[in-house]
């Protein structure tokens, strides 16, 4: 008992001493200042640049895709590398994208070692003999915005192969190529629109296209997502040759209140897909008021 009585006494006065120090500093300091010294702040570490920082957008694209009976537990499974390999090619607006790390869910049960893409933008996942079928991919969130700065995904991504690749000696695996294009920047409307005025949508023109395809999403609120309604019907896209849709010439009925996003699809001469806009998913175009 005396022993315990002793030692909680070293510490009673042990955290006295702690507090009568610290209360002793800033009388010291306070005193000073009242008495017109100077109490020097040691300066801070800086240096001075000749231009500030490029502006990184981030990475408009999918950072992720699995298959649904890819579960997180295979997520957190990694399978050993080997002498095999899983080979493919990564693009950005159709030349090689070198740097850019990825991993590939196999068998609806492992992830692969994560590989880098070359200066040809072609990566191999190393891995034992055997046979795969490729349920998705996750890129490496680190480095991908810097990388793919203001880019999408291409139109035609594939998202995994529904057959299996055999893997063996001097015989690589078919892997999954991945293209990254710039998407179609919206223009307007944006914020909120009056109900009787005309809304127009406006967008700026992409390379290589030869007309755009529109969607209109309504929503009452701007996470609604069960309560979306897609104004045009999937056949009835309205599609034009130019930059701007008026709203009015396709008898669309906004409701006020509600909030809009708009979806644009950029198409080549034959109807197929260049690239198409970011859609934002906590944030809508634009709402109409009174």
């Amino acid at each position: 008992m005396k022993t315990f009585l002793l030692m909680l006494g070293s510490a009673v006065f042990g955290a006295l001493l702690v507090v009568v120090g610290v209360y002793v500093y800033f009388w010291s300091q306070i005193s000073r200042l009242e008495a017109g010294a100077e109490v020097r702040i040691p300066p801070r570490s800086e240096k001075t640049v000749a231009a500030a920082p490029p502006v990184v957008e981030r990475f408009y694209g999918t950072h992720a895709v699995m298959s649904g009976e890819f579960t997180r537990s295979s997520r957190d499974t990694v399978l050993a590398a080997g002498p095999g390999k899983i080979a493919g090619t990564i693009t950005s607006d159709g030349k090689p994208l070198a740097g850019l790390r990825l991993r590939l869910a196999l068998n609806g049960a492992v992830m692969s070692q994560w590989a880098a893409s070359g200066a040809d933008g072609r990566y191999e996942v190393a891995l034992p003999f055997g046979t795969y079928r490729i349920d998705g991919y996750e890129l490496d969130s680190s480095i991908v915005h810097k990388l793919l700065s203001g880019k999408t995904d291409g139109p035609l991504r594939p998202v995994h192969h529904q057959e299996a690749t055999e893997v063996g000696e001097g015989k690589p695996g078919r892997g999954l190529d991945l293209a990254y294009v710039d998407p179609v920047r919206k223009l307007g409307p944006n914020g909120e629109v009056r109900l009787e005025q005309p809304v127009i949508v406006t967008w700026e023109s992409y390379p290589g296209a030869a007309a755009y395809r529109l969607q209109l999403i309504e929503q009452k609120e701007p996470r609604d997502y069960e309560g979306q309604r897609r104004l045009f019907e999937w056949r009835e896209r309205p599609v034009v040759s130019g930059t701007r849709l008026d709203l009015a010439d396709h008898k669309v009925a906004l409701r006020k209140g509600h909030h809009y996003s708009i979806e644009i699809e950029a198409l080549d001469e034959r109807r197929r897909i260049l690239s198409q806009s970011v859609r934002s998913y906590d944030r809508m175009d634009f709402r109409v008021v009174e």
